[in-house]
């Protein structure tokens, strides 16, 4: 399942535009963050939706950048 969130308003940012509200992929660390390099706390984070999703709906440029990144890493 995919956590995904797509940030309104936070503290790092300020009001984001509808046009470049996207939804970004979740992963837990420290803090919850998205893949681009936002915190998801209260301390940042003012307002903003959640889904999960089974697969895809990803639609933040800089998270599916790291995706295809990490993809391209051989174990």
């Amino acid at each position: 399942m995919n956590k995904l969130v797509r940030l309104k308003h936070c503290e790092s940012r300020g009001v984001i535009p509808a046009e470049d509200q996207t939804w970004c992929a979740m992963y837990t660390a420290d803090t919850e963050r998205t893949l681009c390099g936002d915190a998801i706390d209260t301390d940042n984070v003012i307002e903003a939706d959640y889904k999960t999703v089974k697969r895809g709906g990803i639609t933040c440029p800089f998270c599916l950048e790291v995706i295809r990144h990490v993809k391209t890493i051989k174990l």
